[in-house]
């Protein structure tokens, strides 16, 4: 039997981004999916953050 998982993903077409949600520390995965879209979709300050929270997806999974 496969282990489940939870990831944060990113909404954005095409992306492909996401990162496995540790259940021990949850805020980290907000933090890389901030970081994510200031690096990878060059977002700047709060608004990576506001973005983030709203166009990524909480999924659970192999």
């Amino acid at each position: 039997m496969t282990a489940l998982a939870t990831f944060r993903l990113c909404n954005a077409a095409g992306c492909g981004f996401r990162t496995e949600v540790d259940p021990a520390d949850p805020d980290a995965a907000w933090d890389t999916v901030t970081d994510h879209y200031q690096t990878d979709h060059g977002m700047t300050g709060p608004e990576a953050g506001i973005f983030g929270a709203r166009h990524s997806t909480t999924v659970t999974g192999p």
